[in-house]
């Protein structure tokens, strides 16, 4: 799979990649990245960067999970089904629908890039994946700002509108069977 995968992202990406791996009792977990070398002599910064993530299909099989199951695709929420834990009685979120970020020209080269390897679609700095979130990027170059600017998700059950503030830098907003996190 992480072959695949890195094959995928090459095809999008042509600075260097690394491949770290992760061996456990019963796993082996890939993870893909881009390739930096570190300057200690400049300050730690807020950055984001893309992470293409592999497990091994013994992995899975020793979760339960089948051959036609990974094949098919594994939904996060399938995945975790089974960790257990006493089912929730009501459950208000529902799934995530929007990402909007606020990337440099150097996060932006390598999260799109990501993204396209990944099966998604992108019209200039917007993406579309069939049953994932759309994905809105605006590049700007300023600093100390959070990367997320607005996270949109639905909702299993329509609310009455209500705004919490959580800080000045963060807010949640709902209203019907939506909601909104604000990060500024």
């Amino acid at each position: 799979m992480k072959d695949s995968l890195l094959l995928a992202w090459k095809q999008f990406y042509k600075d260097s990649l690394i491949i770290h791996t992760y061996k456990g009792s019963e796993f082996i977990l890939d993870e893909i990245m881009a390739w930096y070398k570190s300057d200690a002599s400049k300050p730690k910064e807020a950055s984001i960067f893309a992470n293409l993530t592999s497990y091994s299909a013994d992995a899975y099989h020793n979760w339960g999970i089948t051959n036609s199951i990974i094949n098919a695709g594994l939904a996060m929420k399938q995945f975790m089904t089974a960790w257990g834990g006493k089912k929730l009685e009501t459950k208000l979120f529902h799934s995530i629908t929007e990402l909007h970020m606020t990337l440099n020209q150097k996060e932006f080269k390598e999260i799109k890039s990501s993204l396209l390897a990944t099966g998604y679609r992108g019209n200039k700095n917007n993406f579309t994946h069939p049953f994932n979130p759309k994905i809105y990027i605006t590049v700007n170059e300023q600093k100390g700002k959070s990367k997320y600017s607005k996270v949109k998700f639905k909702l299993t059950k329509a609310v009455s509108k209500r705004e919490i503030v959580f800080s000045p830098n963060a807010a949640l907003k709902l209203s019907g069977k939506e909601g909104w996190f604000l990060f500024n």
